[in-house]
């Protein structure tokens, strides 16, 4: 379901955009700053914190498309109530893994 979730949380995300913002150009922004600032080798404060700011958005997204694909999974499931999204994320290995190794560069 990675790819159809995905697109629907893009869809979502574009339709939300004029009224909370939009977390794709926060991220940009957020690696513009960084790098301008130095980041990763001599990074400044600003850079420090645009580098853990976009880091944060970039999980927020991820943990948006993970959702949706838990909604997917649960949806084609009889008891579909008797698993919660941290439960189904901790079965997940390599989705925890994945996001250990998130980089804002």
């Amino acid at each position: 379901h990675g790819s159809a979730c995905l697109r629907a949380v893009n869809r979502v995300m574009s339709e939300l955009a004029p009224l909370i913002g939009d977390l794709r150009q926060d991220i940009a922004e957020c690696q513009r700053t960084a790098k301008a600032g130095g980041w990763p080798k001599t990074p400044s404060r600003k850079a420090a914190e645009a580098a853990a700011l976009g880091l944060n958005y970039i999980k927020r997204v991820f943990h948006l498309v993970t959702f949706a694909s838990f909604l997917c999974e649960s949806s084609l499931k009889a008891d579909a109530g008797a698993l919660r999204y941290s439960e189904w994320f901790a079965k997940r290995d390599e989705l925890s893994t994945f996001e250990a190794n998130f980089s804002i560069l």
